[in-house]
């Protein structure tokens, strides 16, 4: 059956609709309900925005509610909604906008054309939704840069947001979904975007009308001339109402995840390098402090380690990239201490920058500026990471970076001589994303793909000219899942980052090990079992706090065990930072050091869940809680902050094996024994002696 309607969907008639599907069913109204701020749930009619560029700053906005009524069209389990005309764009202006009805969620698609503005098509929000949402509620979504790209499930008060007000714009480069998360009782709604080719674009999320939220991705279109007057989206957006919380949520997108091509490809490499590895070490600095507790682990334990080599190279940390070779201690000296490395069976990998050039460095003249990722009006991101040395800033480069490129490669080229097994290159997974407007490039300026093809390729070329070498990167950035074969996570340390905040109005999920565990290794945190961050010598004496070791260790007790177990939980493999010999000799770190230990053989042991698995929902824990104090201070922090969270005793998660056994894994982080209780697809209850692990099937 096929009927067609005229609706008019303002802002407040979107919400005020709901489509139903059903065979033979048309296009059905229902009133808001008896509250008027309050909205129905359901399938919603999708609006759109267009951005139209005007030079090299302006934009002109076009929103669907000013086309006035569209079209609507229903037939069995699929909807077409066109709009025709507008004053700017043309009386012969046109946008399409279609949903097929398919396993609970509409997937929508949308093209336009006719635009006789003049103006090119600069951006296009579709869809643009506006879901009911509680007064307190969470959104879960993928952070930018620094956040990270594990699962940011944050409290939001909507009630007390400004109508229009933002509420988080982001690149999502851990996973394209967001999900309002309503609470048990009431529907929460999701929202994911499947491209396949990873366009640039971005979630919007702001407070919407009659309490909604209002939910939007923005397409960053090439500026091609195709594009100019008219545009057919190259991704299927798929919308949903459902019961449940952000794991829900997860699978919806990992079953989209599982068909692409990049998930069969990274699944198929063979990660056996890495999966024997019992603990990494996150080290930074002279050969004489990296290197002694490696051998003194792996010693104790028999494990291998992994010893992620950060500033290693002669200038002061954040200056100078990409230019790192000679080695602080010389060649030589490097050569040997990494072959000492390799001696004794450690899996060794390196530092290096994959995308940065200091623009206040000599090399900057030859190639920094035609390298930068250039936003439209031809500025461009440069930051001083390192505030000791302020005089240094990094640039962002776009993945068209040949000169940069060239050098980088002989960088590996050395470091590859010395033996590594693995080249870190930082910030890739999760900077190297959105548009780029540099005029020097060949990509057309704009989004579209070019930026993560053109880095995918960088790095391809790397991996060719060197076999067997592996890959690693910052955060989990699906891009790239099948490009780098380890990942460092630094979410299991939320807490230390001040401007994160704390639960319950943030928490960090692992969203990312739901979707593409098993993808590659993934690795890392900030624990440090003093909770003293490394100091380089090169820094002024002012900024250190000398005095303050004692300090953080009495006042912060349970910090370093929190961040160093939650990892293992999600699935990544246990890691330390900042770890030196004393820290395994001293008797006053004994229990640090025994729990390090047995969390590395734990997790040895259980690599059948924890890295070959796949994590199931994590059913119902009950166990108590308690107040925990974390020391807000890291690399380049000069001073120290404080902030609490209470947290539940029990960290725990469940696995299924790929000879479909199923298991939770418990940990009490806690200095005294804790009773617990989980129901679930894995039941049990029983108390769980202080800072110990337990396989429960």
């Amino acid at each position: 059956m096929t009927k067609e309607i005229s609706v008019f969907v303002d802002d407040a008639a979107r919400t005020a609709f709901v489509l139903l599907f059903a065979t033979g069913a048309a296009l059905a109204a229902f009133p808001v309900g008896a509250e008027p701020h309050r909205a129905q749930s359901g399938n919603r009619l999708p609006g759109f925005a267009l951005e139209l560029f005007k030079g090299k700053t302006g934009t002109v906005r076009v929103a669907s509610e000013e086309l006035g009524e569209p079209t609507v069209t229903c037939t069995d389990g699929s909807v077409r909604l066109v709009w025709k005309g507008h004053p700017v764009l043309g009386a012969d202006f046109m946008a399409t906008a279609e949903g097929v009805k398919s396993g609970g969620a509409t997937a929508w698609t949308f093209s336009c054309s006719g635009n006789a503005s003049g103006l090119p098509l600069g951006c296009i929000a579709f869809p643009v939704f506006d879901v009911p949402c509680v007064d307190e509620g969470y959104l879960l979504y993928s952070p930018d840069a620094g956040g990270g790209t594990m699962g940011w499930k944050k409290r939001i008060r909507w009630k007390d947001r400004p109508l229009g007000a933002t509420v988080c714009s982001t690149l999502s480069p851990g996973f394209r979904f967001v999900a309002v998360i309503n609470g048990e009782s009431q529907d929460s709604h999701y929202l994911d975007v499947r491209d396949p080719a990873l366009n640039a674009g971005r979630f919007d999320v702001s407070r919407g009308p009659y309490g909604t939220a209002r939910l939007a991705w923005k397409y960053d279109l090439p500026m091609l001339p195709a594009n100019a007057t008219a545009c057919r989206l190259p991704y299927i957006a798929t919308m949903r109402s459902y019961r449940g919380d952000w794991f829900e949520a997860a699978s919806y997108y990992r079953d989209w995840a599982k068909t692409t091509p990049r998930y069969a490809a990274a699944k198929s490499r063979d990660l056996s390098k890495l999966r024997d590895i019992g603990l990494w070490m996150w080290n930074r600095g002279l050969a004489e402090t990296v290197i002694p507790p490696v051998e003194r682990f792996q010693a104790d334990t028999g494990l291998k380690v992994a010893l992620d080599w950060y500033w290693w190279f002669k200038e002061m940390p954040g200056t100078f990239y990409p230019d790192y070779w000679p080695p602080r201690e010389g060649a030589k000296k490097f050569r040997a201490d990494v072959q000492r490395l390799k001696e004794m069976g450690a899996f060794t990998q390196v530092y290096l920058n994959g995308m940065t050039w200091d623009e206040d460095a000599p090399s900057w003249k030859d190639g920094g500026l035609d390298s930068v990722a250039m936003r439209r009006d031809g500025t461009y991101f440069s930051c001083a990471y390192n505030r000791f040395n302020p005089n240094h800033h990094l640039a962002n480069l776009c993945g068209e970076a040949p000169k940069f490129h060239s050098r980088i490669r002989e960088q590996i080229a050395h470091l590859v001589d010395c033996g590594f097994d693995s080249i870190y290159l930082d910030m890739i997974g999760c900077n190297a994303y959105g548009p780029c407007y540099n005029p020097a490039h060949r990509h057309a300026p704009g989004g579209g793909s070019h930026m993560t093809d053109d880095f995918r390729a960088y790095l391809k070329d790397v991996k060719e000219a060197h076999p067997g070498l592996l890959l690693s990167t910052e955060d989990c950035g699906e891009a790239y899942v099948d490009v780098f074969d380890s990942n460092i996570s630094t979410h299991s340390s939320y807490e230390r980052h001040g401007w994160i905040g704390t639960a319950p109005d943030v928490e960090f999920v692992p969203v990312f090990q739901v979707v593409y565990h098993g993808c590659a290794a993934v690795f890392g945190n900030y624990a440090i079992v003093d909770n003293v961050p490394y100091w380089d010598p090169r820094w002024p004496m002012k900024a250190w706090w000398t005095g303050h070791e004692d300090h953080l260790r009495r006042d912060y007790p349970d910090q370093f065990a929190v961040e160093f177990c939650r990892g293992p939980v999600w699935g990544l493999q246990p890691s330390v930072h900042n770890f030196w010999l004393h820290h395994a000799t001293n008797a006053a770190f004994a229990a640090e050091y025994r729990f390090v230990c047995e969390t590395a053989k734990f997790y040895h042991d259980n690599r059948a869940f924890l890295f070959d698995g796949e994590m199931l929902h994590p059913g119902k824990l009950e166990c108590g809680r308690t107040r925990v104090t974390f020391a807000k201070v890291s690399v380049f922090d000069e001073k120290v902050a404080s902030h609490a969270s209470t947290l539940p005793t029990v960290f725990h998660n469940v696995w299924r094996a790929p000879d479909g056994r199923i298991a939770a894994i418990l940990v009490n982080w806690s200095r005294n024994p804790q009773p617990w209780k989980l129901d679930g697809q894995v039941s049990g209850s029983g108390v769980l002696a202080p800072r110990s692990w337990k396989l429960l099937r």
